[in-house]
């Protein structure tokens, strides 16, 4: 039978959910529209259609206001020893657009915790987000740089293809009425290896709002392997994945992770135009309009002026590197211009 990768789908929601990164900011008149031939118009307009192309993510990309998100990902299999392997990812959320906010808990649980600790929360206020996992703490970024790593970790446009069929009778997920599209093996079209294949699709599906065109619920079923739920990139299993938005009124006030109270500044100096920041406790990264000579300058003095002494220091062409001291501390900075941008891209870490 033909395998198809099938890993990304996972991180379906890690881009849905923290679309907030980078558009929490649009409009509420713009959120929740659908886009123009959405549905092959059918969609859009409320009548359905009989197919969805699932290639084209303006389809289905409009969201409501505010939304609880969920997600339920789990692995099930069994070692030649007869060891039972169980293995999951769970996500809860929520995200409103006015004023932006968002708030999201993934749980894991078997191969899939993290470094020891099976919770990892983001939360988005504005145009912060905060990172936070027990066994890490809290990293504290500006959107910009919070989104970044999301951009490279998920193809959002190669995961899902095709023409999906409409399947009757119409239904209603999470209270919002919808249509109803049947994924199939031939829907799997992922452009990259991953670390999920899939040999046999037994159940998917993707409900679409027949209001505002938005993704309701996604389900996919099958058999393969998963070295990311299993931590074993031979173990065959059974694969279940859900993910579901439901539209709500409100979704109460969202603050910073309690992890993260007094992150968002850091003891390192930065210059007056820092953009793009991520920090955390002995780590600082940022861009900044100044040049080489201006911010090798800028922390020569600065540092000195913070008790500091200078170690080392070392320009070769456009990268830079300074060490400092203080008591039993050391401390790097190393900075990289970019002539075609003008930026200069500072990162400062406790060695």
């Amino acid at each position: 039978m033909k395998r198809q990768s099938f890993a990304g789908v996972v991180f379906i929601a890690l881009s849905l959910a923290l679309q907030a990164c980078a558009g929490a900011a649009a409009s509420a008149e713009q959120v929740g529209t659908p886009a123009a031939g959405s549905g092959g118009d059918g969609v859009a307009d409320g009548s359905g259609a009989d197919t969805l192309d699932l290639s084209n993510a303006a389809n289905f990309s409009g969201m409501p206001n505010n939304y609880e998100i969920s997600m339920d990902f789990r692995f099930e299999s069994v070692e030649e020893d007869g060891t039972p392997v169980t293995s999951a990812w769970r996500l809860d959320g929520v995200n409103q657009v006015e004023p932006p906010a968002s708030r999201y808990t993934f749980t894991g649980t078997g191969a899939a915790s993290l470094e020891g600790s099976g919770v990892f929360e983001i939360t988005t206020i504005g145009d912060q987000a905060y990172f936070f996992a027990a066994e890490m703490g809290c990293i504290n970024m500006t959107l910009d740089a919070a989104s970044s790593p999301f951009d490279t970790m998920v193809d959002t446009g190669g995961m899902l293809g095709n023409e999906a069929r409409r399947v009757l009778p119409d239904d209603t997920i999470n209270g919002v009425a919808v249509y109803h599209y049947e994924i199939t093996e031939d829907n799997l079209d992922l452009a990259d290896p991953t670390s999920l294949d899939v040999s046999e699709l037994t159940n998917g599906a993707i409900y679409v709002a027949k209001d505002g065109g938005y993704v309701v619920r996604l389900v996919l079923e099958g058999r393969g392997v998963s070295s990311l739920l299993a931590g074993d990139g031979s173990l065959e299993g059974d694969i279940f994945y859900q993910l579901d938005f439901t539209p709500t009124p409100s979704v109460g006030k969202i603050t910073s992770p309690e992890g993260c109270a007094g992150a968002v500044e850091s003891e390192f100096p930065m210059l007056p135009d820092a953009s793009n920041t991520a920090s955390f406790a002995g780590f600082l990264s940022y861009n900044t309009n100044s040049d080489l000579p201006a911010v090798v300058d800028f922390y020569k003095a600065e540092m000195a002026a913070a008790g500091w002494g200078l170690l080392d220091e070392s320009v070769i062409a456009n990268y830079a590197t300074l060490s400092f001291s203080m008591a039993d501390r050391t401390v790097s900075v190393v900075v990289a211009f970019d002539e075609g941008s003008g930026v200069s891209n500072v990162i400062i870490g406790e060695e």
